[in-house]
């Protein structure tokens, strides 16, 4: 198990022991040695080391070493069962995704960032100044280390740096389409990637006032570098038909950070006609720029997760379908 074994000893003053597990799962447990502090002032160099190795997995591969790690922006570890759960899986599958990103991890190829870190952390420095100039790093700190949860003040960085969006955490990704959807009129959003009621990120409601009737969207997000290909829109297109029984869903929207591939045989004329609506960086950037915060700050500060009242009371949901 990966986070069952003794973390190598990594003092820092943010997310020292997941960190800890990660350097133990590459390098293996710093056995018989004081622990290794790391600086305040390291502390940005070493999220960003460890976020561009690990950007050099496939997405899958990534969001499984970041939750049965914890470096997932609130510092929790997973399960290989609840990661299971989270992917509609099974455990033996996570566990070989997880083996396979730990070999590529340990290979001198990929693991190259993180031992500069630990032999000569002043040589890396130097490297990464010349990468990233000082005020780009400045800039950087409040979005991957400070900010753990959506903001105003976040959201006001993202319209100033829109470059930012694709380095916040998937999680406050997530969140943050949410709260765009919130502010554009839909009356219920909710975050539900971690509900094993259903596939989708985000549940979110709006209501038709013209024909009185609500209308429920199946949401994904994916913060990628990829584009997002045929196969993902297959798999939710399949999501979607399976959940539609149970929450009504009249469509389903995929949100990328990133773009989408040539759909083959598909146009995106026909892939909408399916009920699926590709959203990409350009769409993202438009509904940032057009943001304004509701009067008491953020319009979705506290995001719903369950779905209980909504899909498990059959007769009363079906009711606000009807014709007023």
């Amino acid at each position: 198990m990966i986070v069952s074994n003794p973390p190598y000893f990594l003092e820092c003053p943010q997310n020292g022991a997941t960190l800890g597990y990660l350097f133990g799962a590459v390098f293996g447990v710093r056995e018989g040695h004081s622990p290794l502090v790391v600086p305040q002032d390291y502390v940005p160099l070493v999220a960003q080391v460890v976020d561009d190795t690990l950007f050099t997995l496939t997405p899958r591969e990534e969001k499984v070493i970041r939750m049965r790690l914890g470096l997932n922006g609130i510092a929790r570890t997973f399960s290989q069962q609840k990661v299971a759960e989270h992917f509609g899986t099974h455990r033996n599958r996570i566990r070989e995704i997880e083996n396979k990103a730990l070999r590529k991890l340990r290979h001198p190829s990929r693991r190259g960032l993180l031992e500069l870190f630990l032999t000569n952390p002043e040589e890396l420095k130097h490297i990464w100044g010349q990468k990233v100039s000082s005020e780009r790093q400045i800039q950087l700190v409040p979005v991957i280390e400070t900010f753990k949860k959506l903001e105003p003040t976040l959201i006001a960085h993202l319209q100033q740096h829109q470059d930012d969006l694709v380095k916040i955490q998937p999680a406050l990704l997530e969140h943050l389409v949410a709260e765009f959807l919130a502010s554009r009129g839909f009356s219920d959003v909710r975050l539900v990637g971690r509900n094993r009621q259903t596939s989708a990120d985000i549940f979110a409601m709006h209501f038709n006032e013209s024909l009185n009737i609500p209308q429920t969207y199946f949401i994904e997000v994916k913060r990628w570098k990829e584009r997002v290909g045929i196969e993902v829109i297959q798999q939710v297109w399949g999501a979607m038909m399976l959940e539609k029984q149970r929450f009504g869903w009249q469509a389903a929207i995929i949100v990328t950070s990133g773009g989408y591939k040539d759909l083959q045989k598909w146009t995106r004329e026909q892939v909408e006609m399916m009920g699926v609506f590709l959203k990409d960086r350009s769409d993202l950037l438009r509904w940032l720029t057009g943001y304004k915060q509701s009067q008491s700050g953020l319009w979705l500060p506290s995001p719903r997760t369950d779905l209980r009242d909504y899909a498990s009371n059959k007769t009363a949901r079906e009711s606000i379908f009807r014709f007023a």
